[in-house]
């Protein structure tokens, strides 16, 4: 599409994974420079670490660790083949047009909060029910916070003596971007 922020990502180079001998580390490169959109990806990825002298967004997805650079150069680690590498590449750069696209409603001066799975989960009812199909609330608040799940597989959280958790829980996460 000729309105397109992003066209192509394309992959430069595979190389062995520092951390996993069984894994690669991808190289690749936009078909243009991206740091315009550094500071709007910052705001939409939960978690995502910028800086702006270094011209870089780095953020992490499962085990792999993405860095999107001002350049247009992009990394990621922890990838299983070059098919996986080329499924991650096309997300991003959905997300890049994405973004790009909704640029003018993100507010990049409102500040974005961090948020570990220890912060979410004290606002969790600590029961670990297993309800929500997790193994224990500290492992819900883990799957939370990686998009595996929602507010709303906790069913304890819709409990009355747990709604104001739930309301916090939910202002909370919208801070930091989820």
């Amino acid at each position: 599409m000729e309105n397109e922020y992003v066209r192509l990502i394309n992959i430069s180079k595979l190389m062995p994974c520092l951390a996993d001998a069984n894994k690669i580390r991808v190289f690749a490169e936009a078909n243009r420079e991206l740091g315009e959109i550094l500071p709007y990806l910052n705001m939409m990825i939960p978690n995502a670490m910028y800086s702006k002298n270094l011209g870089l967004v780095a953020y992490k997805k499962g085990l792999s660790m993405i860095n999107i650079f001002a350049s247009g150069k992009i990394t990621v680690t922890q990838v299983k083949n070059e098919d996986e590498a080329l499924k991650i590449l096309e997300e991003i750069r959905v997300r890049l047009n994405g973004i790009y696209a909704k640029r003018d409603k993100i507010q990049l001066s409102a500040s974005k909060i961090e948020i570990s799975v220890l912060d979410v989960y004290n606002y969790l009812p600590k029961t670990n029910c297993r309800d929500c199909g997790c193994e224990s609330c500290m492992a819900f608040a883990i799957e939370l916070l990686e998009g595996k799940r929602t507010l709303n597989n906790c069913m304890h959280l819709m409990e009355s003596k747990h709604i104001r958790n739930r309301a916090a829980l939910a202002r909370t996460l919208s801070l930091a971007g989820y």
